[in-house]
Order: C-alpha cells, then sequence, then structure tokens
C-alpha cells in the first residue's frame, strides 16, 4: 500500500518491557487495531508492514481539525500509477492498546477509495515503526500480535527461520516458485501484510521473465482485475503459479496477481513483487527486523484452498458504514456477465439477506464456492431486479 519516502523520529511510551499481547481485528486478510489520535474517538487502523511510515487518512486529520505544516504531491508513493497529494502534520499521538507512538510528524493521505476497496473503515495505517522497534508475531490463529523488545527475544517456536533485509525502511525476503517451462525463479519480495493476496509480481520482473505467456499455459484464462491504493487504481492480470515456496515451505497452485503498472510500486525494478496475507495468515508469522530475520509456523490455515472469486464481478462498499455496496467492474464470459448484471448496479440484498447484514468481505467469500446458485437482488437507476448466477471456477 503506502510507501511514503521520507524518515520520522519516533518515540514509545509504554513500551513492552515484556512481550504484549494485543488482540486484532481480522478482515479481508489483514490486521486491524484500534487506536486513538490525539486523545480522538476509537480509530480503525491497518497494520501494514510495507508502509515506510504511519499514516493517518486525510478526512480523519480534517475531522480532528490536525494543522498542516507542509504538502506536496508525491509520485510513485503507493500501488497507483497516479501522484499522490500528502499533507503533513506535526506532532502526533497515537495510542494503541496501551503504547504510545509519539511523532513529531506524519502524512495524512486520502484514503476513502482505499477503504471502499476493503469495506471497511480506514482511519490510519500503523507502519515500518512496529516491526523496526520491536520483534513483531503475528498469530493469524489466536488473533493476537505479540510485540517483544528485541534484545530480550530468544525465538523458541517451531517453525523455520529465514533471512530478512529491512530495504527503505521495509522488510524484503527472498521467494521461490515456478511455472511451466520455468522451472525454479527466484525473487525478492516485500513483506506486504496488508496486501489481501499470495503474491502480485510487478511489471518489469514479468516482462523480464515472460510470466505472462508461462502463466497462460497453466490456467485456461487469465482474469482482468485492478487493485485500489495510494495513488489510484492498479490494474493486473489474476492468474496461477504451480508452487511459492518461502522458508522451507511450499504452497502449491497459489492465486498469482501479474501487474501492468506503469509507475507506483509494481513498476519497481528492485523488486520481484510482494507477498500478502492470503499467504501469510497460513503462518504464525515473526517479523524480527532488528535481527534481519523472519520465522514462520505452519498455523491452521495452512491447507486451506486457494479459491478465487467465481462469479466474475468485483464489489466495493459506499457510505460511511460500509454496509452498501456496488458493482465496481464485470468480467465477459462469466456467470455475472452471463445474468446480466453490470457495473455500478447496487447489491440490495444476497440470497434474501439485505446488504446492511452483509460485509464487503462476507460477500466476497460467498462468492469463492464454485457450484453454487445466488440470488442477487440488484437497483439500477430507478429500477430493481432480481438475478440468479450460478458460480463456476474462473482460474
Amino acid at each position: 500500500m503506502q510507501k511514503i519516502c521520507f524518515s520520522l523520529l519516533v518515540l514509545f511510551s509504554a513500551a513492552a518491557q515484556t512481550p504484549r499481547t494485543i488482540p486484532f481485528e481480522f478482515y479481508g486478510n489483514a490486521v486491524w487495531l484500534e487506536a486513538r489520535v490525539n486523545g480522538s474517538r476509537p480509530l480503525h487502523f491497518l497494520l501494514d508492514t510495507a508502509a515506510v511510515s504511519c499514516v493517518l487518512n486525510r478526512s480523519v486529520a480534517d475531522e480532528l481539525k490536525l494543522p498542516i505544516a507542509t504538502e506536496f504531491d508525491q509520485p510513485n508513493a503507493g500501488a497507483g500509477d497516479r501522484p499522490t497529494h500528502i499533507d503533513i502534520v506535526p506532532s502526533v499521538k497515537i495510542e494503541f492498546a496501551g503504547n504510545l507512538l509519539d511523532l513529531p510528524q506524519i502524512p495524512a493521505l486520502p484514503l476513502d477509495e482505499v477503504a471502499r476497496a476493503y469495506g471497511a473503515s480506514l482511519d490510519g495505517i500503523l507502519g515500518r515503526e512496529l516491526p523496526a522497534r520491536y520483534v513483531t508475531r503475528i498469530d493469524y490463529d489466536s488473533r493476537t500480535l505479540v510485540l517483544y523488545e528485541p534484545e530480550k527475544f530468544v525465538y523458541a517456536g517451531r517453525g523455520n527461520a529465514l533471512p530478512l533485509e529491512v530495504r527503505n525502511g521495509v522488510p524484503v525476503v527472498k521467494a521461490r516458485f515456478s511455472l511451466p517451462g520455468k522451472g525454479a525463479l527466484e525473487g525478492e519480495f516485500l513483506v506486504d501484510a496488508p496486501f489481501p493476496g499470495v503474491v502480485q509480481f510487478a511489471t518489469p520482473f514479468i516482462r523480464d521473465h515472460d510470466l505472462l505467456t508461462a502463466a497462460r499455459a497453466l490456467t485456461s484464462r487469465l482474469i482482468p482485475a485492478a487493485g485500489v491504493g495510494v495513488g489510484g487504481p492498479s490494474a493486473r492480470q489474476d492468474g496461477r503459479i504451480e508452487w511459492i515456496e518461502l522458508g522451507g515451505y511450499t504452497l502449491k497452485l497459489p492465486l498469482a496477481e501479474f501487474a501492468e503498472a506503469k509507475a507506483g510500486a509494481f513498476a519497481r525494478t528492485d523488486i520481484a513483487g510482494i507477498l500478502g496475507g492470503e499467504l501469510f495468515r497460513r503462518f504464525v508469522v515473526t517479523l524480527d527486523c532488528p535481527h534481519g530475520r523472519m520465522f514462520l509456523e505452519p498455523s491452521r490455515q495452512f491447507d486451506d484452498a486457494f479459491d478465487y472469486d467465481a462469479s466474475g464481478m468485483a464489489i466495493k462498499s459506499t457510505g460511511p458504514s460500509h454496509r452498501a455496496f456496488v458493482v465496481a467492474a464485470v468480467v465477459d464470459g462469466t456467470p455475472a456477465a452471463e445474468s446480466g448484471i453490470r457495473q455500478d448496479d447496487a447489491i440490495l440484498e444476497l440470497d434474501g439477506r439485505p446488504a446492511a447484514a452483509l460485509t464487503a468481505w462476507s460477500i466476497r467469500t460467498e462468492l469463492k464456492k464454485p457450484g453454487s446458485d445466488h440470488t442477487i437482488k440488484l437497483r439500477r437507476g430507478l429500477s430493481e431486479l432480481t438475478v440468479k448466477i450460478q458460480t463456476r471456477r474462473l482460474i
């Protein structure tokens, strides 16, 4: 997500002299924590291991009437192709679970479109300040984050260790993978925990290794899609790879995204791509950035299938509650297209359940099940209509 390039001096108080366990919400393959900014109401923050700093949503900065010290436009600040307008807010205190981050300055960015893509409020981001300061253990099974003082940390788990490099403030690891006709390939990948997918390859790496030709030999088709991040949308094609190996663990036929970016994070030449939450949730992940290593232990989710959307439509949330949804895109030749669903249709009900009782994540999860019948009530302009679809495996 956000890759803002400047440094911040961070002061921690209430530091965890003994390991501190913090419960988190798991939604959209990402870690969410409750935090307060300068004593504010409770806010919804995303943990982003690949963000080089903490970030505030610009709308929250406005709500809290925080002063702006300076502002500028920065290219390549996130995943999208467009420059990002950044406001610098001085002297911000972020409190979460008994910890206080005392920041001399913090960037405020427009994050509302990213929030709609997740289908959840996104008030801010906890970035590299956590893994840079603490050994950080993410237990997706127990939904807990554990922070250790680096000088006191001794790994006592049964997982595998692998080298980790902190590059420009964010963790990078090596992973191996395979595609037809390519054999085993290796690359360096950002550890990007809030990214909801398994792996997304960067455009230069795809081009240099002709990955699209190999990916088309593995699946019947690649699905056009787009992610939404800082800097706007970023086009890609979705498919699979034969396997991916990280830290001695091999996962077969995982989903893979092939970027078509012309700028931003996915146009970088110094990385092969990023690894995300659909991969990491299959492990208990310990990021030991202070000592340059990462530990992986298989979680209870290790053997879960890599399911992809089986409907052919992408959705996003609308409104402040994120409990209203519209169709963001429809892929030709899929159940959604064949049933007559169109882009910008509003989803009123799914199988008799009103939109207000659903989340974007629950809708996406339902529509990943191939061979299932669904009844969807839609609003198109001033009219309402009901369509039926039967999902099927697309890739």
